[in-house]
């Protein structure tokens, strides 16, 4: 495995494979709004069916009333009118899915039926008695010939008919299969076809766009998740991949490791040699991290900031590899060097990312303050070493430093004893404190924590590029913190040689 590969972040333990895959995300969307359209057409185009079905028997029976009134009126003298109407109804009677025909006159009593044993009897539906009475139609009636049996489920059709002057109700009664039939056939004749089609469909969209779609998709995801200059994890994917680490350390036992690593005077080398040296001298430490193991993984953090998760080692384990990173740093960064703090899994104690973070965040600015250019596992601090400021006031500091967002205020400095204009004092103002409680607080964690420098360093920045504003001939004054002289922040005539274009003289304070 090659460095740059084995820098890259594998893809999460327990997180869905779906989840990545937008294309295969879209098509199951594809074919479930298809599946839907297919039910809902499914179901509407059977019951327009049995609509239309219902509609034509209702026709159909009509017809069947008027043979019966002309029957009726060209019967000989030999037979009554129920006789004929009778003969009428049994070839009726004869045809499929037809159960029973009768008339009824208005009270419900039958008078002629295809059965001669009906005649005489009583029908139970209220509708023959209505029709009988005012001439109106029902269609498919839905009632059950034996109570109480739901298999007996049958349609009525009643359709009002006059024999020799007087209105009677026409009923037919058909078993449940002269419906149910036609409409069960058309919706085998859809099923095929529409499964059929929603898996073509979806297979054309994966085919000829899908494909792409879930290449972007997961292209994005993985920068989402990537330092764009050293093409390391980002902070989020830090975040990330440890917690999914910490979680399998507690299930299988298996010790892990996390290195919090820092670039010495990084700002320092920013300022005096520029951004694009800076960049490389990151973009050559994250080369040196990803020559680790092949199961670490090396992230950029924040500005000059990085981390290394260590699977299978505690730190006591880590410390060896640490210090051959430490050993090629000094060689190969230009005179760089690197402070790492390393913490890992207690046998006491269950993993927890946070913890973990912190602990090495302890050890990381141990290192720092004995020097720089070391490696320190937690397990090693001292009384000496506890942290001066909470750890969170101190990774305010750390993300206010990065994200070197500074207003300047130039403060008017008055000769009390006459009316001249001393100068400006240039006073920091951060835009955003990050959970810090002011200004006055960010220098004082900076100067306990052993990152007064690097907090000048930004301040002074700021200061110099606003002092623009200042009338010609004005005097500035700085502020510095001896931190800033105990690391050579200042060599020679550096701030001079920022001053000279500018028709300002400079004065520097010394702050405790």
């Amino acid at each position: 495995m090659t460095p740059a590969d084995d820098r890259r972040s594998p893809r999460l333990p327990g997180r869905s494979p779906l989840r990545e895959r937008l294309g295969l995300r879209l098509a199951l969307v594809l074919l479930a709004t298809l599946g839907l359209v297919g039910v809902l057409q499914y179901v509407l185009v059977a019951d327009g069916v049995r609509r239309d079905l219902v509609a034509a028997q209702s026709a159909y029976h009509a017809s069947d009333a008027r043979t019966i009134e002309r029957a009726v009126r060209e019967a000989d003298g030999d037979e009554t009118i129920f006789d004929e109407a009778s003969e009428e109804l049994r070839e009726i009677d004869d045809r499929p899915h037809v159960d029973e025909a009768v008339i009824t006159d208005s009270t419900g009593r039958v008078v002629a039926a295809s059965e001669p044993s009906e005649i005489g009897q009583f029908e139970d539906e209220p509708q023959v008695r209505v029709s009988a009475s005012t001439g109106e139609s029902f269609a498919a009636v839905e009632s059950y010939l034996d109570h109480g049996r739901t298999d007996d489920h049958h349609f009525s059709y009643i359709t009002p008919v006059v024999l020799d002057g007087r209105r009677y109700a026409f009923e037919i009664e058909q078993d449940r299969a002269s419906a149910a039939a036609p409409v069960a056939g058309v919706r085998r004749h859809l099923a095929v076809p529409l499964a059929a089609s929603s898996l073509i469909a979806v297979l054309l969209f994966y085919l000829f766009g899908g494909r792409q779609v879930d290449r972007l998709y997961r292209l994005a995801l993985d920068r989402a998740r990537r330092d764009g200059l050293t093409d390391l994890g980002n902070l989020r994917a830090f975040g990330e991949d440890l917690a999914a680490t910490t979680s399998r350390s507690r299930r299988s036992g298996a010790p892990v490791a996390v290195a919090m690593i820092d670039v010495d005077d990084f700002k320092f080398l920013n300022d005096e040699h520029g951004h694009r040296h800076g960049d490389a001298v990151l973009g050559e430490v994250a080369a040196v991290l990803g020559e680790t193991r092949a199961g670490d993984r090396a992230y950029r953090v924040g500005g000059d900031e990085f981390a290394l998760v260590l699977e299978g080692v505690d730190a006591a384990g880590a410390c060896p590899v640490l210090h051959r990173l430490v050993a090629a740093a000094h060689a190969r960064l230009d005179g760089a060097t690197l402070s790492i703090g390393v913490a890992g899994t207690e046998e006491a104690a269950p993993a927890d990312a946070e913890a973990l973070i912190e602990r090495a965040d302890r050890a990381l600015y141990a290192a720092k303050r004995r020097g720089g250019g070391t490696v320190v596992c937690d397990s090693q601090l001292t009384c000496e070493d506890a942290p001066s400021a909470p750890m969170g006031k101190v990774r305010a500091l750390r993300r206010l430093i990065a994200d070197a967002d500074i207003d300047v205020a130039f403060q008017p400095i008055a000769d009390l004893h006459g009316d001249a204009l001393l100068g400006y004092e240039a006073l920091a103002r951060p835009r955003a404190l990050h959970g810090l409680a002011h200004t006055g607080e960010a220098f004082d964690v900076a100067e306990r924590t052993g990152r007064g420098h690097e907090l000048d360093t930004v301040c002074r920045a700021a200061a110099l590029a606003g002092a623009s504003a200042l009338p010609d001939g004005a005097r500035l004054f700085l502020n510095l913190s001896p931190q800033s002289l105990e690391h050579d922040a200042l060599p020679g005539d550096t701030l001079v040689a920022r001053c000279a274009p500018r028709a300002w003289s400079l004065a520097t304070w010394c702050w405790r």
